[in-house]
């Protein structure tokens, strides 16, 4: 087997430096092998060990010395080192989205599965939730552009994400790591590796971190505290066997726990209707009650909360959510002669995630009514009292999963190929019990127009909404698939795959809601204070879905193509290749027995990979155009905080990636990866925002849908795709100081992020927008020169340049623009320290 050595780009001197003694001097001798150029990477992006350089795909690629480098802990930062990757926040890990190349399922709530794949160990993770993994002992990280449908299945239309965590070897080695940031964070993290004898071989890892909300929090004590911190205990463990020499099976498990304020929902603007007032001036319908609201009766302090993104204002709820992740796999290799290979992947998962995020963003309560309040949903309680039964409020995803897959394997000197099977047997439910009290005579989205200067009296008419959910969804997928690369002649090479996949689906749907409206002195002797319970009992629940639907699907992923070395470690290709994401059976309780038609993705390529100088200089360069047919996406209902699930049209997508990696000297690497993506919305018809018709907002509000006369959709055809930046950017610099008559060298790492504007909505809100931003990042540090120790101090966005992960409307339930920040949005330093054994 190929041994990998320095993963990331080239950046040699930083791996060794980050190496245990063993690996430092077999790097040192690799490199000496080398003429001290740049590393040979070597990935399984084709399912067997290749030299990237020969590999016809645009892959990036993180070893797990570089995320140590960038002080990373978990997946979401991986997008400031590959520029193809864009992350989108959400409310809970479960609402998370990645995409890359501009494509992407933004999927809010359950039924749909991602459009980026995430491998971990062989293992296809299935839930977006599962993406937002601690990285705790990694190897190295594949970043796979565009559709890999054909080895990697159905849920890679944009590209794949495969991570390899290390494996035992013959070696007792370990390490423990420790670390402190200025924003509160303490982590502990170490790795044991040991033989337990001659041909087995055990390694475990553990993680833990703590860290401190960076969301002020100005709404009661009893909130929970500051926002978005964080507490997660993750544990690795791997076993390997060699049972005979023809035979190793590697058994893998893990375990997470994690209890965070993810992303909490933060009122930027509050409900302002612009140019409707005299002389076209602006009008807060709400008369300034949004932030009083949010200042606990004080407009002013609710000002300074609404213009600072790192201040919000809530009641009890938002901060106390868990997600736990466990799952094992058993992955076994036979090689049945010198050139065939019979490899198996058993795998088990589990994952649950637990929120409850406070809905309406503020220090409303149901015994909090008499301040004054904004058109706003406000969670009342813990209970529900409803038809005799009582519903805790909970939001809540379980899932579990089956996986198998057996393939051979084979290598011959005129071509290589894979045949294979694949199963999987998926099962999701969700449970959503939600109280809400709505300010019936504040919300425009009700159709009673807006009570300018008002504030709320004991005679103002209240909606009262309780919805409870129980529905569930499974999915069954077989699949059967082949490729082959034929070696034409020395330089030549043809490759083609095809798979054959096929779905059954099935979901139930169980959906109530009651609804009544009251007013403030009714509401009030229906609320208990003491025992939080709602009382609505004598209300009768109308069901917004109740039944089960199932649908099937067969569809065929391909791929084929050439590549050609033109000069010593020069080389071009082109590639066809085609993915598909199957149907997506949306469960929220505000969708309905229907089903999304499966999203497709038709990708056209042509690429150069090349080392030159004596492997001094790397460059690699793609050109690509993707044809995405029925994006499946999550879209907010105009109004309120609730979602729904459509099939959001298609995307033209055209651009192209570069990736410079230079070893300048034998102490300093420079590299540099660039992205373009020319990514437009195609035959899509969106509601309009609520301002729009008095905006300067392209495209136009001029379609009458619904017959009133009064223009409420338009046509966003040709518009940017959501949270995908036209240009993004990654530049570093790796250096290595030796020093003479030190017992240590210095290192250091310069890191540089650009992304472009990005717009988060597909309706084009011209409030929801991200400008352009860059990011530096800088790590420096001292590591002992026999490996035994490292000391690192680094900061992350040191010249503080704000910005926001999502953001949205929720005019009837938030505000005008509510968002989402990332720890990265601020300024923070910190220092570790890790000890080799």
């Amino acid at each position: 087997m190929l041994k990998v050595k320095s993963i990331f780009a080239g950046s040699s001197l930083i791996a060794l430096a980050l190496a245990s003694p063993a690996q430092a001097q077999e790097s040192q001798e690799a490199d000496a092998q080398q003429s001290d150029g740049l590393n040979i990477i070597v990935v399984t992006a084709q399912k067997r060990e290749e030299n990237a350089q020969e590999v016809p795909i645009s892959i990036s690629t993180i070893s797990g010395e570089t995320l140590d480098n960038n002080q990373f802990s978990d997946l979401r930062a991986i997008g400031t080192i590959s520029p193809s990757v864009n992350f989108q926040s959400g409310f809970t890990p479960g609402a998370t989205n990645f995409n890359i190349r501009g494509v992407g399922s933004y999927a809010f709530t359950g039924g749909i599965q991602p459009s980026v794949g995430l491998i971990v160990d062989g293992v296809p993770y299935a839930r977006a939730g599962e993406f937002v993994t601690d990285l705790a002992d990694v190897q190295q990280i594949e970043v796979l552009r565009g559709p890999q449908g054909t080895l990697f299945g159905r849920n890679s239309t944009g590209g794949a994400i495969n991570i390899t965590r290390n494996r035992p070897t013959n070696i007792f080695e370990g390490n423990i790591e420790a670390g402190i940031s200025s924003d509160e964070e303490y982590l502990v993290r170490g790795v044991i590796n040991t033989p337990l004898s001659e041909n087995v071989q055990a390694r475990f890892g553990a993680v833990y971190i703590d860290r401190k909300g960076f969301v002020e929090n100005f709404g009661p004590a009893f909130s929970g505290g500051d926002l978005g911190g964080i507490e997660t205990f993750a544990f690795s463990g791997k076993l390997n066997a060699d049972l005979s020499p023809s035979v190793n099976i590697l058994i893998s498990a893990d375990y997470s726990n994690r209890t965070h304020g993810y992303s909490p929902q933060i009122a930027a603007i509050g409900e302002v209707l612009r140019g409707i007032g005299p002389g076209g001036s602006d009008i807060d319908v709400t008369g300034g009650a949004r932030t009083a609201a949010l200042g606990g009766g004080d407009p002013v302090l609710g000002q300074t909360i609404i213009d600072d993104p790192l201040k919000t204002a809530i009641s009890t709820l938002g901060d106390d959510n868990k997600n736990i992740a466990w799952g094992g796999s058993l992955d076994a290799t036979i090689d049945l002669s010198d050139e065939i290979v019979l490899r198996s992947i058993t795998a088990y998962r589990e994952f649950s995630d637990d929120n409850n995020p406070d809905v309406d963003g503020s220090p409303a309560d149901g015994d909090n009514l008499v301040m004054p309040i904004v058109s706003v949903a406000i969670s009342t309680g813990a209970t529900i009292l409803a038809n005799g039964g009582q519903y805790t409020q909970a939001r809540k995803v379980d899932s579990d999963y089956f996986i198998q897959e057996l393939r051979l394997e084979g290598t011959h000197d005129s071509f290589d190929w894979t045949v294979g099977g694949f199963y999987q047997d998926f099962n999701e439910s969700l449970l959503n019990t939600t109280p809400l009290l709505i300010i019936d005579s504040f919300n425009p989205a009700f159709g009673n127009g807006a009570n300018v200067g008002g504030t709320a009296t004991p005679n103002d008419e209240y909606v009262l909404s309780a919805n409870t959910q129980s529905n569930s969804y499974a999915v069954q997928t077989y699949a059967l698939f082949g490729d082959v690369t034929v070696h034409v002649t020395d330089k030549f090479d043809l490759f083609g795959g095809i798979r054959w996949t096929k779905e059954d689906i099935s979901k139930n749907l169980n959906n109530g809601n009651f609804f009544s409206i009251f007013t403030f002195a009714e509401i009030a002797s229906r609320f208990d204070s003491t025992t939080r319970i709602l009382n609505t009992d004598d209300l009768t629940a109308g069901p917004l879905a109740v039944g089960t639907a199932s649908t099937s699907e067969e569809f065929v992923s391909y791929r084929f193509g050439g590549s050609y070395e033109i000069a010593n470690d020069v080389s071009v290709y082109g590639t066809i290749s085609r993915g598909q994401v199957g149907p997506a059976a949306p469960i929220s309780y505000t969708d309905n027995l229907s089903f999304l038609s499966p999203t497709t993705a038709d990708n056209y390529e042509i690429g150069f990979k090349s080392e030159l100088f004596g492997r001094r200089l790397r460059l690699n360069a793609a050109a690509f155009m993707l044809d995405v047919k029925n994006l499946q996406a999550s879209a907010l209902i105009p109004g309120t905080v609730n979602t729904t699930t459509l099939n959001a049209g298609d995307l033209n997508i055209a651009g192209f990636e570069m990736d410079i990696t230079a070893a300048v000297t034998n102490n300093i690497t420079l590299g540099t990866s660039v992205t373009y993506l020319d990514a437009k919305i195609e035959n899509l018809l969106q509601s309009c925002f609520i301002d729009q018709r008095t905006s300067n907002t392209i495209p136009r509000c001029t379609i009458d849908a619904n017959g009133d006369g009064t223009p409420d959709t338009q046509d966003v055809s040709g518009s940017p795709a959501t949270n995908t930046p036209e240009w993004s950017l990654n530049a570093y610099a790796a250096f290595n100081i030796p020093t003479q008559g030190l017992p240590f060298d210095f290192f250091g790492l310069v890191n540089y992020s650009y992304k472009d504007d990005v717009q988060f909505t597909l309706n084009q809100d011209d409030l929801q927008r991200q400008n352009a931003y860059g990011l530096v990042d800088v790590t420096f540090g001292l590591k002992d020169k026999d490996g035994r120790y490292e000391v690192s101090v680094y900061g992350k966005n040191i010249f503080d340049n704000a910005y926001v992960a999502d953001s949205f409307e929720a005019f009837g339930a938030m505000g005008r623009r509510v968002i989402r920040v990332s720890r990265n949005s601020q300024a923070y330093y910190g220092a570790r320290v890790k000890f080799n054994f």
